[in-house]
Formats: C-alpha cells, structure tokens, sequence
C-alpha cells in the first residue's frame, strides 16, 4: 500500500459588489475580484471576511469620525490592542518635517486637527511658521510647532518661534476628543524636547527663546527652559 499526498485547500465565502465569491484562503482582494471577473479592487469590511487575512485592505470606522478610513488587515488585531490601552502614549518630542507620520496632510487635519506644511520653498515674507517648524508631540497630541536655528560655533540653539494650537492655548479639548491637555506637563515637556534638540545638534550649551505665539505662553516655557539648566 502506497501513501498519497493529499493537499487540503481551506475556503472562504466574501462578497464582492452584492455578489458571492468563494476563493482559497489568503487571496489577495485583488485576485478574489480578478476570480469574480473584476480588475479594479473592491474594498472591503473586515468582518465580512473569516479569516481576516484573506484581504489586505479594508474599510473601518473610527469613533468619532464621520468617515471611514482604510487599514492593512494585518493591522487590525495591533488596532484592536491600541483601542483596549487604558491611557494614550505619553510623553514629549519634536518631529522631523518629513517624519512618516506628517506625509498625509489630510489624514493629519482629520486625526489631528493639525494643518502642516514644511515651508522652506516658501518666500520668507510669506511664511506663517518659520522656515524648518518641528511639529510638537505632547501625550499623542500635535499641539504646536518650533523653529529653531543652531549655532554650532557658539554651541548654542536659539528657538525663534513656538506657535502653540489655537485649542492648546486655550485649554480646549483636543481636536482627537481624548480631553484637555495639561498645559504645564506639556510645557515642562517641551522645554526638555528642545534641552535634548541643543544636545543632538550643538552639544549641549544655551537655549535661548524668541517668539512664542501666543505671547502669554512665553514666560512659562521660559521658566521651564531655567528649570531644566538648574
């Protein structure tokens, strides 16, 4: 008696465009459209489809928004752990202008409320923020922007502008609707981003402080900047 291989094909039923398409389990959404006779791609809802792997893109909903919004499949159950976190990220940081997470402008607007665009093709006059503005991270909100020149000779960093959001300074909630942030944490923050900035590109040295928008706003981050040297 002789053995024969037996390759056992596992199956799943999703629908496309209102009609029924079963494919063999970890085909692509393009190739499921193709077995339907359609080549341009139909998204899809991911509990529409067992197991979730079988498409690579689909469509969910986010609380809060008003429109959908498209993930990989293979980032839903990583989604689905971030949404059972009891608290958001924490902590302060400055981001390059072409950080990943700025290269969807429209997707910032939307997560955010935070309208960026690095302006350094921009004629100085015209400019809103500066030349090279560092979006600021604080606790998962973006809540301003800094711009800041290095003088390596004189190993110092001059910080020319911080213009704060407008709901920031206020003490609004945030755009995300996760609450008020704290102003003073965020502040005492970012004085340690920039002490860690003057670190990377002057080695350490003075910080000084320009412009802050709003002007109110200057005396504190001052004072946190003084604390941070004591």
């Amino acid at each position: 008696m002789s053995a024969v291989p037996v390759t056992i094909s596992h199956t799943v039923e999703l629908e496309i465009d209102g009609d029924p398409v079963r494919v063999r389990e970890g085909t692509s959404l393009l190739e499921a459209c193709r077995a339907r006779g359609t080549e341009i791609p139909t998204l899809c809802y991911g509990e529409t489809l067992t197991p979730v792997n079988a498409c690579r893109v689909c469509m969910v909903e986010v609380e809060g928004s008003r429109v959908s919004w498209l993930a990989l499949t293979r980032d839903l159950p990583a989604l689905a752990r971030a949404a059972r976190r009891p608290e958001a990220s924490r902590g302060t940081t400055l981001l390059s202008p072409f950080d990943s997470l700025l290269w969807y402008r429209e997707r910032v607007a939307r997560l955010f409320g935070f309208d960026y665009r690095i302006q350094v093709y921009t004629p100085s006059a015209k400019r809103l923020h500066g030349y090279y503005t560092l979006p600021i991270v604080h606790d998962g909100h973006l809540i301003g922007r800094a711009d800041a020149k290095a003088y390596r000779a004189e190993r110092r960093l001059e910080v020319l502008s911080v213009h704060f959001e407008p709901w920031f300074a206020a003490g609004r909630p945030a755009p995300s609707g996760l609450g008020v942030v704290d102003a003073d944490a965020a502040t005492a923050g970012l004085a340690a981003a920039l002490a860690s900035l003057a670190t990377f590109v002057v080695g350490g040295g003075e910080v000084t402080l320009s412009r802050v928008t709003p002007q109110r706003l200057r005396t504190p981050l001052s004072r946190a900047l003084s604390a941070g040297r004591a």
